[in-house]
C-alpha cells in the first residue's frame, strides 16, 4: 500500500513534467501553424471588406485546397514521426536523410493533387454551385493548386526542424511570410499601387507567392545549419524505398482520415453555398475562427506525437501513455480557454471579418456551438496524433470514416439545406441553418474524439514497437 502511495506522486510529477514539455514545444509549433491560418484570416478579412460576393467567391475556393493541404501535411508529418523515433533511438544521421526523402514524397504528392484541382470550375459546378460562383472561385482554386508544392517544401522542412527540437525557425519564417502576404493581399485585392483590382483572386495570388518564399527560406536554413552534416543532411540517400514505404504506410491511411474529415467540412461549405452567399459567408467566418483555434490543437498534437515517438524510440511504454494523456489534458485546457475568450469578445472579432449586419448576426447566434467545437476538434487532433506516434493508423482511419462521411456530412445535410435545425429550434431560418451545419460538425468531431480515445487507451497497454 505504501509503495502504491509513493508511486502516485512519481506518476503525477511525470505527467506534469511531460505536459510542460509538450506545452513548451507546442507554443512555437502552434504559433507557426497559426501563422499559416492567419494568412487565411487576413485574406478573408481583406476580401470580406471588398464585399459579400467576393467573400463568397473566396470562401468557396478554400475547401478544395484545404483538403489537398491537409492530405499533404498529414503525409509529411509521418516523416516527422520517423525522425522523432530515430532521434529517440540516438540515430541522428538518419534524421536528415528521412527529411530529404519526405520532401521528395511531399513535393510529388502536392504536384499530383494540385494537378487534380486544375479543372476547378467543373468541380464546383458538379457540386451544385452557381456558374458565377464556380467561375470566380475556380480561378482562385487553380492558384491555390500552383502553390501546393511550395507549401509541401515549407511544411516538410518545418516538421523536420520541429522533430529535432528547433521549432522557432519555422515560426520566424511564417512571420516573414505573413508580412509579405498581407502587403500583397492589400495591393492585389483592392488594386492599390497601380495593380489591378482582383478581389478573391488577388488574395490567392498573394498567399501563393508567400508560400513559395517560405519554402525557399526554410530549405536555405536547413542546409546551412552548423550541425547539418551531423544530422545527415548531406549524406547519400542510398536506397530510399524502405523509408518511402514507411512514410506511405503511416501517412496514407491518416491522409485518408484527414481527407475524409476535410471533405466532410467541404460538404458543409457546399450546403452553405446552396443556401446563398450570406449563409456561405457566415459559415466561412465561423469555420475560419474554428480553424484559427485549431492551430493550437495542431501545435499540441505535433508536440504530443513527437513525445510519443521519442518514448517509442526509447521503448518506454509508460512514457507513451503519459505523453498521450498529458497532451490530451493540455488541449482541453487551452481550447477551453480559447472558448472563454471568444465568448467574451465575439462581437469585435466577428466584425473584423465583415460589416454585413445579417452575416454578423448569424455568426453571433452560433457563438456557443463554435466554442464547443473548439474543444472536440482539439481532442480528435491530439488523440489521432498520439496514436500515430505509436504507428497505429488503420483503426483510427476507420473511426474517422465512420465519424465524418457517415455522421457529420449527412447530419449537416438534414440540419442545413433540409431545414432540420429550423424545425427543431424555430427562429430565424438563416441563423438556424448556420447553427445546424456547426452542430453537425460537433457531432462528427465528438464521435471521432471518443473512438480514438478508446483506441489509444488500448494501445498504451501494448509493448512499444518502432515502425
Amino acid at each position: 500500500m505504501a509503495q502504491f502511495a509513493s508511486a502516485q506522486p512519481d506518476i503525477l510529477r511525470a505527467f506534469l513534467g511531460q505536459a510542460w514539455s509538450i506545452l513548451r514545444l507546442a507554443i512555437p509549433v502552434t504559433c507557426t501553424r497559426a501563422g499559416l491560418v492567419i494568412m487565411m484570416t487576413v485574406d478573408t478579412a481583406i476580401v470580406g471588406r471588398a464585399g459579400t460576393v467576393e467573400l463568397a467567391n473566396f470562401g468557396i475556393s478554400l475547401p478544395p485546397q484545404t483538403v489537398a493541404f491537409v492530405i499533404m501535411v498529414v503525409l509529411l508529418s509521418s516523416a516527422g514521426v520517423l525522425i522523432s523515433q530515430a532521434k529517440g533511438a540516438g540515430e541522428l544521421r538518419q534524421c536528415g536523410r528521412i527529411w530529404r526523402i519526405g520532401l521528395a514524397v511531399g513535393f510529388l504528392a502536392a504536384s499530383l493533387v494540385g494537378a487534380m484541382l486544375l479543372p476547378s470550375e467543373r468541380l464546383l459546378l458538379a457540386l451544385g454551385q452557381t456558374p458565377e460562383l464556380a467561375t470566380a472561385g475556380g480561378v482562385a482554386v487553380r492558384i491555390w493548386a500552383a502553390s501546393l508544392p511550395g507549401m509541401a517544401l515549407y511544411a516538410g522542412t518545418t516538421i523536420f526542424l520541429e522533430a529535432i527540437g528547433r521549432p522557432i525557425v519555422g515560426l520566424v519564417i511564417v512571420i516573414l511570410g505573413n508580412l509579405v502576404n498581407a502587403a500583397l493581399c492589400w495591393i492585389l485585392v483592392y488594386g492599390h499601387a497601380g495593380a489591378p483590382e482582383l478581389g478573391a483572386m488577388g488574395a490567392a495570388l498573394a498567399t501563393a507567392a508567400a508560400r513559395w518564399l517560405m519554402a525557399a527560406t526554410a530549405i536555405g536554413y536547413a542546409i546551412t545549419m552548423a550541425d547539418a552534416r551531423q544530422l545527415g543532411v548531406f549524406d547519400r540517400i542510398g536506397r530510399p524505398w524502405p523509408v518511402v514505404a514507411k512514410i506511405l504506410r503511416l501517412g496514407l491511411p491518416l491522409s485518408i482520415a484527414g481527407g475524409v474529415e476535410t471533405l466532410s467540412f467541404f460538404a458543409l461549405a457546399t450546403y452553405a453555398g446552396w443556401l446563398g452567399p450570406a449563409i456561405l459567408a457566415a459559415y466561412q467566418i465561423s469555420l475560419n475562427i474554428m480553424t484559427t483555434v485549431y492551430m493550437v490543437s495542431i501545435g499540441v498534437s505535433v508536440a504530443t506525437s513527437v513525445h510519443v515517438g521519442l518514448a517509442v524510440g526509447r521503448g518506454d511504454r509508460r512514457g507513451i501513455a503519459i505523453a498521450g494523456w498529458s497532451g490530451t489534458a493540455v488541449i482541453v485546457a487551452l481550447t477551453g480557454l480559447a472558448g472563454l475568450v471568444f465568448g467574451l469578445l465575439a462581437g469585435p472579432i466577428v466584425t473584423t471579418y465583415t460589416d454585413d449586419a445579417v452575416v454578423v448576426a448569424m455568426v453571433l447566434a452560433a457563438v456557443g456551438i463554435i466554442c464547443c467545437n473548439f474543444v472536440v476538434d482539439g481532442l480528435q487532433a491530439v488523440l489521432l496524433n498520439a496514436a500515430r506516434g505509436v504507428a497505429d493508423v488503420i483503426v483510427p482511419t476507420i473511426m474517422f470514416v465512420l465519424s465524418f462521411p457517415f455522421v457529420m456530412a449527412p447530419l449537416g445535410y438534414w440540419l442545413g439545406p433540409q431545414g432540420g435545425m429550423h424545425a427543431l429550434v424555430g427562429g430565424d431560418p438563416t441563423a438556424a441553418a448556420v447553427a445546424g451545419l456547426l452542430w453537425s460538425a460537433f457531432a462528427g468531431l465528438s464521435l471521432a474524439s471518443l473512438l480514438v480515445a478508446l483506441r489509444f487507451a488500448v494501445l498504451t497497454g501494448r509493448p512499444p514497437k518502432r515502425i
